[in-house]
This record gives C-alpha cells, structure tokens and sequence, in this order.
C-alpha cells in the first residue's frame, strides 16, 4: 500500500506540474476575455456609426453555441485565437470616415484592455495606490494585452476559419483602394440573404437579394444578378431564376469566365431539384463550356451528373472519376461521390455503395443532392 511519504519524493514535481496547469488555465481565460473585448469594441463602433451587423465570430476550432440576436449571427467556438465581426453600411455617406471607426472599433478596446491591465498589475501605476504585487503572471498578462494590440494593427494576412483573412491593420491599409462603398453595400446584402437562406428563411432571402439589385451607382450588376438566380434557385423560385439565368446567358460570349459560371450553375439548379425539362439544354451548353475552357473541371461533375439522371451511366462515370481523381474541393467530391454510389446502387455493388454514401455524407453532410439521392429509399429505386 503506499502512503503519503511515498509521494513526498515527488512532490516539487507535482507542484511544478500544478503550476503549469494553472497558467495555462489563466493564460486561456485571459485570451478568451482579450479576443471577446475585442470583438465586443468592433460590435460597439459598427452600432455606433451605423453598420448593420451580420455575423460576429469569437476563437476558431469546434463550434460550441451559434444564437441569433436580431439581425446578427453569433458563433462561439472552442480555441481562443482569432475572431471577427462582418458589418456593411446602410448607406455611402461618409462611408471611409465609418469604416475607419468601424475597424479601429477592435484595436481601440484590446488598447483599454492592456491600460486596465497594466494599471491592475503594477502598484501606483497610472494614479492607483494600491494594487496587487507584482508577480511573473502579472507580467505575462500584460505582455499579453500589449501583444495583442500590436498583432492586430501588423499588417498581414493569417488562416482562420478554413481560410485567410486580413488584419485590422491590413483592412485600413486597404481602406483607399478597397470597393466602392456601393460594392459594399450590394455585398452587405448578398452576406445577408445567404445567412437567412441558411436558416430557412427563404422570402427574407429574396427581399434581400431583390434590394441588393436595387442598390444604386453599382458598378457591375452581372454578379450580383448571378447570386438572385442562384438564391431564387435555392428558394424554389426556379421559373423566375430560369429566366434570369437565360437572359444573362444571352448578354455573354463563350469566350468569357462568365459563362462557365452561369453554365455551371444552371446545371446545378437542373440536378440539385430534379429538374428534367433543363437536362438537354444543360447537356449542350455544358459540352460547349468544357470545349471552350478545359481548364473548368467542375463542369465535368456537373455534366457527369447530367447524364447519370438521363440513364447514360457510362458517359456519366467517365466524367465523374476523372472529377474525383483530382480531389479540387469538398464539394466537388462529395458530388462525385454522390453519383459514384448511385452508380454502386444500379450495378448492385453494395459495398461500393457504402464507400461512397458516407463519403458523401462526410464532404456534404447537409445538402440538397446528396438527401434525394442517396437517401435509403432512393438508392433502392
């Protein structure tokens, strides 16, 4: 049996251990707090000048709670490092003066956060006679709270969520030759309408798009026509983005980027709801696209997929593999692999159908797709 003089040798070690822990614990929390009061002065000065708050994130890693407060998404994850807040103008006035505000809204807060700090940590420091005495931890929290002013106001971009996003410094870098205040607004809009579509809130998203159109002095109406077809789509609404879709069509040539995005996406409308009147019409005019612009390989999914609905599996399975070789994107593969069990299902190979099904379901756990097809009834068709 062991006994407490046992563990005595070992003491310093556990209480070294402790120590540790309890740093990293201080150490997190703080973070936590620094990134929030941060995030927070960004919120305050965007309701300050005006800003119509979309979505505010704070850390990055697993998602722990996502809450809407009116108009605003909150997402809250795990790991305390990084956040941001996404706010766009209500109108052009002032615009710069605003988005400056709106940007130094962050720094400003991490600044009286490092003052507090600072002041807290330090006896006598900034008129404060008492305070509590100065240890390695306290400094630590305070070269932390400097750091992060400094971190935020570098000019840089850095990964988060998936992706890369620019500094505060870098966005008032930007600020003279970023969009037109327009730009901005339109994008403010469109932010807005997929947020509400991804909650179900499909006439909300319509209203948004339509006003988004609407925005004057836009430079560039094409994109922003492109994203109402594709929310009308989304919607249901598929008479009226059939529409838009063909008129748009018919104002580019073959030889323009944009066509390859609109053949694309009036494909995708015909597949992601079993729309069979557009599977010709799609078929010939995503042949055309891969002609003229090889390097586009999504169509081929798009047009694998076109003819795996038409009953021409081995034309389709051609295009689909060589899609699903080259791995581009989640969306991609989980497309393709959506077919590929499909496939499985009509040459009766059950154990190929599983591979791909939670393939699928693992690249595209929610969507449109990949529920008509390879739901269980429907692989038994």
């Amino acid at each position: 049996m062991i006994g407490f003089s046992d563990w005595q040798p070992m003491m310093p070690l556990l209480k070294l251990l402790a120590g540790f822990a309890s740093l990293l614990a201080i150490v997190y929390a703080f973070h936590w707090i620094a990134i929030f009061v941060h995030e927070l002065g960004h919120v305050c000065a965007g309701l300050l000048v005006g800003f119509d708050l979309v979505e505010v994130r704070i850390g990055d890693g697993p998602r722990l709670c996502t809450f809407r407060a009116g108009t605003t998404h909150w997402h809250i994850f795990a790991v305390p490092w990084g956040g941001w807040v996404v706010g766009f103008p209500k109108n052009s006035d002032y615009y710069r003066i605003r988005q400056v505000i709106f940007i130094m809204g962050g720094p400003l807060a991490s600044i009286v956060l490092a003052v507090v700090v600072f002041a807290l940590s330090f006896p006598g420091a900034l008129g404060f006679e008492h305070g509590p005495e100065m240890n390695p931890v306290t400094w630590l929290l305070t070269f932390l709270a400097v750091f992060e002013v400094f971190w935020t106001l570098w000019p840089r971009k850095h990964r988060l969520y998936g992706g890369e996003v620019s500094s505060d410094g870098l966005l008032l870098w930007q600020i003279r030759s970023g969009p037109k205040p327009a730009e901005v607004i339109a994008g403010g809009l469109q932010w807005r309408a997929v947020q509400a579509l991804s909650i179900g809130h499909k006439e909300e998203a319509i209203s948004l798009v339509r006003q988004m159109i609407e925005v004057p002095n836009l430079a560039n109406r094409f994109p922003h026509e492109l994203v109402l077809a594709d929310v009308l789509s989304e919607a249901g609404n598929h008479a009226e983005a059939e529409e838009i879709y063909r008129r748009l069509l018919g104002a580019v040539q073959e030889d323009d980027r944009r066509f390859v995005d609109l053949v694309d996406s009036l494909g995708s409308m015909a597949l992601y709801h079993e729309l069979p009147h557009l599977y010709p019409e799609s078929e010939a005019l995503l042949r055309r696209a891969i002609a003229r612009w090889p390097e586009a390989k999504t169509l081929n999914g798009t047009l694998g997929g076109i003819l795996v609905e038409q009953n021409r599996d081995e034309e389709g399975r051609i295009l689909i593999e060589q899609l699903y070789r080259l791995r581009t994107n989640s969306t991609d593969l989980g497309i393709c692999a959506t077919y590929l069990s499909v496939l499985a299902a009509r040459a009766g190979n059950d154990a190929e159908v599983a591979k791909y099904r939670d393939e699928a379901r693992a690249y595209l756990p929610k969507h449109r797709l990949v529920d008509r097809l390879i739901g269980a009834e429907a692989l038994k068709k």
